[in-house]
């Protein structure tokens, strides 16, 4: 339940800020697709998911959110490239293809819990990654999910899971 914010919904547009006094009921794909001047978004829950390039190439700086009841989908926040620091709370789903790459200025990553899986190239071009926290549920991490950053995919060290859940690691070649 909540409000939903559909496809296409404010693409191109000028919008500065976006405020949600209530929860999101689902972000649809391109809903602010190249609203460049959008630096700031402040909602505390989305029960469903955060659609394919909802947020790509807008100018946000850092993203904070209580809860994801689905998915952040193929490309969600693709080329935001002031972007520094994701905190999600829960992360119900998982973080499909491209989510948050070419995230140039992307630091870092920390989730209280999920997300269930890392899709591929999810972080891919995000040069500045250096720490990633995954809380209890993840799942699976695919190949290529953190290529081009500065965590060393090979030793894993920088990044930190509850390995009670923890059944599969796949790594590029």
């Amino acid at each position: 339940d909540g409000l939903n914010i559909g496809a296409y919904a404010f693409e191109l547009s000028g919008i500065k800020e976006f405020i949600a006094p209530r929860d999101l009921g689902e972000i649809g794909s391109l809903a602010f697709y190249r609203c460049r001047y959008l630096n700031k978004i402040n909602f505390s829950n989305v029960f469903g998911s955060i659609q394919r390039s909802a947020f790509q190439e807008t100018n946000l700086h850092a993203i904070n959110i209580d809860s994801i009841g689905g998915d952040i989908g193929q490309d969600a926040f693709l080329s935001n490239y002031k972007l520094s620091e994701v905190k999600i709370g829960v992360a119900a789903g998982e973080l499909q293809s491209g989510a948050f790459e070419k995230c140039k200025a992307l630091t870092n990553v920390e989730f209280e819990k999920g997300p269930v899986k890392i899709g591929s190239l999810v972080f891919d071009g995000s040069e500045q990654l250096e720490s990633f926290v995954a809380g209890e549920g993840l799942l699976e991490i695919a190949s290529s999910a953190f290529v081009l950053t500065e965590i060393e995919p090979l030793t894993l060290k920088t990044i930190v899971v509850d390995r009670t859940h923890l059944t599969t690691i796949k790594l590029p070649n």
